[in-house]
């Protein structure tokens, strides 16, 4: 008899947590799991990219011993800003479905019994979509950030077909396959407050399942990556596309500017919560690929606000760069703060009650604004604040940071 798989798409390392504590829920053992790497080097190209440590960073939360094959994809998909003709788009995935095929056989899955596809932003999918097409396969699509909540309540209030017109109008073809989804967040209790049909089409991932995941990888973090305790209390501030930025060597550098006033901004603005937490660090954590000059910029900040808090980067502390959701109990962290990251909803809905929150997403966005380089914002901060705190506020209350 053959055998019947669930394949999964890794490229993500958020999808890789939400996948995981979903997998060790699943009680459908009877599919043989199979993971496909594909490192999204394309998306990344203009940043600092470890390759090696980013497949090990999406391996981290899997605990059984999964088959696991790199299949690397160059083409970037999703990117909005290019335009595809139709010449193009058929040249492009009547090559890439014949490269999956080759792949598929070499490593002797027939794409026929796979019978399960569980993906998140990994580009690869775009191709299963064709191959499996007609087949009797479920699709399961798993959130990687802000945008993927936004992207189910779209799906249900506008239909897929709609909210995907950028996608669809790249190629300049309506050919663009999307199979039924079916969506697994752990955002279910939210979702649900503000669509009234199709439920059952949500899978939620639990809370328990979860909080295993991130302890098995704490564990492992700690074992493995840890170069400084941090026994007093910390607050943990975390950054976006600063590392764009051109770095210079005095005071006048942008990237300098920015956390001086940032750092003065939040000690201004948290100091009661600062004083009460008893608050000794301050740590730093930037995207997981980044190209900012850390210890000189340390020194730097250290020579500033050394009479008032202790400054360190997060990889000071950790080596290399981990989700946040692992490290907080590493880092004794009891206040974190973004310009907005789904990470914070992540750590709200599962550590309320012990992390405090906060976020100063205007500040941020008036920054860079001022100075004109609006290529710095993530193209999430075009629409997160109005969709979270002015559309759906009342629905996503309980999952979202205090506003500095």
């Amino acid at each position: 008899m053959e055998l019947k798989y669930r394949v999964i798409l890794l490229s993500n390392p958020i999808n890789a947590l939400f996948i995981s504590s979903k997998l060790y829920e699943s009680k459908n053992n009877k599919l043989k799991t199979v993971i496909i790497y594909s490192p999204p080097t394309m998306a990344f190209k203009h940043l600092r990219f470890d390759l090696n440590f980013h497949k090990k960073l999406c391996l981290l939360p899997f605990k059984k011993k999964e088959k696991i094959f790199t299949y690397p994809f160059k083409n970037y998909l999703a990117k909005q800003q290019q335009k595809y003709s139709r010449k193009r788009y058929n040249f492009i995935f009547s090559k890439e479905k014949v490269n999956l095929f080759k792949f598929l056989k070499k490593n002797k899955i027939n794409h026929k019994n796979i019978k399960e596809l569980w993906f998140g932003w990994s580009q690869v999918k775009y191709i299963f979509f064709e191959i499996l097409e007609d087949l009797n396969c479920h699709f399961f699509k798993f959130d990687h950030g802000l945008g993927d909540i936004r992207w189910i309540i779209s799906d249900f209030k506008f239909s897929i077909k709609k909210f995907c017109s950028n996608l669809i109008k790249k190629f300049d073809s309506n050919d663009l396959k999307f199979p039924k989804l079916r969506y697994v967040t752990l955002f279910k209790k939210e979702i649900n407050k503000i669509i009234t049909t199709d439920k059952n089409q949500i899978l939620e991932i639990k809370k328990k399942e979860m909080l295993k995941s991130i302890n098995y990888c704490h564990d492992k973090i700690k074992k493995n990556y840890l170069l400084q305790k941090i026994n007093l209390n910390s607050m943990i501030v975390m950054v976006d596309y600063v590392c764009l930025t051109k770095q210079k060597n005095d005071t006048n550098d942008e990237t300098y500017i920015f956390f001086e006033e940032l750092i003065d901004l939040l000690l201004k603005k948290l100091n009661k919560e600062i004083i009460s937490k008893d608050i000794k660090y301050l740590i730093v954590k930037t995207k997981l690929h980044n190209s900012l000059e850390i210890n000189k910029l340390n020194k730097i900040l250290n020579r500033r606000f050394h009479k008032k808090i202790k400054i360190l980067f997060f990889e000071n502390i950790i080596k290399k760069n981990f989700n946040v959701e692992y490290c907080l109990k590493i880092l004794n962290c009891k206040i974190l703060i973004s310009n907005f990251s789904f990470g914070q909803l992540i750590a709200l809905k599962l550590f309320n009650a012990n992390v405090e929150q906060y976020i100063f997403t205007k500040w941020y966005l008036d920054f860079w604004k001022k100075r004109k380089k609006k290529s710095l914002l993530h193209m999430d901060f075009i629409w997160v604040w109005d969709f979270f705190y002015l559309k759906y506020y009342k629905e996503f209350k309980s999952v979202l940071p205090k506003n500095i």
